[in-house]
């Protein structure tokens, strides 16, 4: 499924870069930017970036659900939650 028609970019090679991220650092912060970096792409008019986000998170949860990580669904331990 193409996700960004400007850059002609598909879901299957913005799962790859997460999946690639993740390896490397399953903590690291993932952004529309740095997949299309990756990608050697830059984000033209930017409508596809929900869509980006949104498959990016479902990646992070599933890497970290398989890898028995814990979730990132708020501050870590000790901290509080910004106001």
């Amino acid at each position: 499924m193409i996700v960004c028609h400007c850059n002609v970019i598909t879901r299957k090679e913005i799962e790859e870069v997460v999946d690639r991220l993740l390896a490397a650092d399953p903590y690291c912060v993932v952004t529309p930017g740095r997949i299309y970096h990756r990608l050697g792409k830059r984000g033209r008019c930017c409508n596809c970036f929900p869509l980006v986000v949104q498959i990016l998170v479902e990646r992070v949860e599933r890497t970290h659900r398989e890898e028995g990580l814990p979730a990132c669904d708020g501050p870590a331990p000790g901290l509080s939650k910004v106001a």
